[in-house]
């Protein structure tokens, strides 16, 4: 099982996303959490081992209680529904007499193809949009486009979260209204970045995702920043289409978060404006020098 979710009572929510539901925590009711949207994903197979290599070296940096020896066991392989499977991470830390090592950015690196392979539809899924890589590579990706290409970004509001820095707001603020001025320039790019809502209280979009012309779906645990894709350790699985059968699956996969969706309200970001509003309001924001 591999997702961002955090296993916790305050992060609960069913699919209906409904403003009360009674089955929250009262702390999630009365408290910064509401409505919480988040992606998971199960698979079996040797990626498994895989995974868990991932798992047992952050393991050993966390606690000395050694990883139950029943992860061991193998899981089989379902041959009938065989899908190629990608794994990303990021990884900055260094273990206890392992060798220096340039940090790993395989997660950065991917999505940076990704976007650049993208043709026709981007769907990203996240909490935020602190990324400035990220968004010099959908800039790029945006003003040599030719063909009709559209892309959707959900993101959460954050106004309501006390802890989160004004310049943070700020610089995502900054990211996202150069990516609205970009497509302003391009009539073939239709730009749709997303805040979603259920009965007036905002939805919590905790999920970590991006699906590419229903032939790549990326899911895990790495947020669009820097810290996620530089610094702290992550890791994504990416399912490639490669066969008739997988694109269906992608497709109905794109159209079910669709549909999700749809029982929801979806409020427009006006990137530009918020840009401007942030600016005039804190203007000694605008003098910070941010690094890529």
């Amino acid at each position: 099982l591999l997702g961002g979710v955090d296993l916790c009572a305050d992060r609960w929510d069913s699919t209906s996303h409904l403003r009360n539901d009674p089955r929250r925590s009262l702390s999630q009711r009365q408290e910064t959490y509401g409505p919480y949207h988040e992606m998971g994903i199960q698979v079996t197979g040797p990626i498994c081992n895989l995974l868990l290599q991932h798992i047992r070296r952050r393991w050993r940096r966390l606690s000395s209680i050694p990883l139950p020896d029943s992860m061991e066991n193998p899981s089989k392989v379902d041959t009938a529904n065989y899908h190629h499977v990608w794994i990303s991470r990021t990884r900055s830390t260094i273990d206890p007499g392992e060798e220096r090592r340039p940090i790993t950015r395989e997660i950065e690196f991917l999505w940076i193809q990704l976007i650049q392979e993208s043709k026709r539809t981007l769907w990203m899924e996240g909490q935020y949009f602190w990324s400035r890589k990220i968004q010099e590579t959908l800039i790029q990706r945006i003003l040599r486009t030719k063909e009709p290409l559209q892309i959707t970004i959900l993101i959460s509001d954050l106004s309501h979260l006390r802890l989160l820095p004004a310049k943070m707001t700020w610089y995502q603020a900054q990211l996202l209204s150069g990516l609205q001025k970009a497509a302003q320039e391009r009539p073939l790019v239709e730009l749709r970045i997303f805040r979603p809502s259920s009965h007036e209280r905002s939805i919590y979009v905790h999920s970590k995702l991006i699906l590419v012309d229903d032939r790549y779906l990326s899911i895990g645990s790495a947020n669009f920043s820097a810290r996620a894709l530089r610094m702290d350790s992550e890791i994504m699985l990416t399912f490639e289409a490669k066969h008739a059968h997988e694109y269906s699956k992608l497709r109905r996969f794109h159209k079910e978060l669709e549909h999700h969706w749809s029982h929801c309200s979806l409020y427009p970001v006006d990137a530009i404006a918020e840009e401007k509003l942030i600016r005039k309001k804190a203007p000694i924001l605008s003098k910070i020098e941010w690094h890529k």
